[in-house]
């Protein structure tokens, strides 16, 4: 079976003083009282059968998340992020190909159907790798940050950090002049639905409201001055644009520029066999080579 490509994205990671607000920046002493804690903690929990520190169950408790599996790897802090349900949210279930018997999904008593990913956390350079699932969550690297917090030094938090308004002119600079840029307008019903008579008289037939949003694509051709960029940051925040990103089509490992979130996205691709893809220490190797 052929390797499959996966794309690893990162998250820039801080932390801070509880009461002083303040940065901390020796890395030395955040593995020391913040990371080691987090897994001596974690350890004490396996050996004691009781992971209650490192989930999050929600309402009655039927859905949950989870982190799981947290260990060293040199300096990397590696582990699984995962949500848990005691039901699948889609058609899915067992069949016999043969006589067409079918069997319906259910966990063994206490279990749950549990959707997990991997990441991996570089102390040195405080950034976080992680396979992106939407099934486990659409902000990964907040949710692990969430589910470690409580297991966290009280004298500390950690935070996803982003970069200030002029890296990001910075990094759009150095993009060239190969760059493919896509927006988002949500909330463009009045504009959309009001103008194409269409549209209206489906309204109308449905009885209901029809949602909409305008979608923006554009590719460059030349290198944008700092006028330019000045103009498409203005022009973005008074639009309302709910996403607006510049990515170099030239690079493979893609960086995404959001300057409506006001941070860089990086990614990049790893090669994982079939056998690979079942096993987690495998994953984590990978995870740690793109954190350099």
């Amino acid at each position: 079976m052929a390797n499959k490509k996966r794309k690893v994205y990162f998250s820039a990671l801080q932390v801070r003083g509880m009461l002083s607000n303040e940065a901390e920046e020796d890395r030395a002493k955040i593995k020391t009282e913040i990371f080691d804690p987090i897994v001596a903690k974690y350890d004490a929990a396996k050996e004691q059968g009781d992971f209650s520190a490192f989930q999050r169950k929600i309402e009655d408790g039927a859905e949950v998340f989870m982190v799981s599996m947290l260990h060293y790897e040199g300096n990397v802090l590696c582990g699984i992020v995962s949500h848990g349900t005691p039901k699948i949210e889609r058609y899915l279930r067992e069949c016999n190909p043969e006589t067409f018997n079918v069997k319906e999904l259910v966990p063994s008593e206490g279990n749950v159907f549990e959707e997990y990913s991997f990441f991996a956390i570089s102390i040195q350079k405080m950034q976080m790798a992680y396979l992106s699932d939407s099934a486990v969550s659409t902000n990964i690297p907040g949710l692990v940050l969430t589910l470690l917090q409580p297991s966290v030094n009280i004298n500390y938090y950690l935070e996803e950090s982003s970069l200030y308004d002029h890296d990001i002119k910075k990094k759009i600079k150095q993009l060239g002049n190969k760059v493919a840029v896509y927006g988002t307008i949500k909330g463009q019903e009045e504009r959309i639905i009001g103008g194409i008579p269409s549209f209206k008289t489906l309204e109308q037939r449905l009885g209901g409201k029809i949602k909409s949003e305008l979608k923006v694509k554009a590719k460059l051709g030349k290198q944008l001055s700092d006028e330019d960029i000045d103009v498409i940051l203005e022009t973005a925040a008074k639009e309302e644009f709910s996403s607006f990103t510049f990515t170099d089509e030239r690079d493979s490992d893609k960086e995404v520029i959001d300057v409506i979130r006001n941070h860089v996205r990086f990614s990049k691709n790893i090669e994982l066999s079939a056998e690979e893809r079942k096993i987690p220490a495998a994953i984590w190797r990978k995870l740690c080579g793109t954190l350099g």
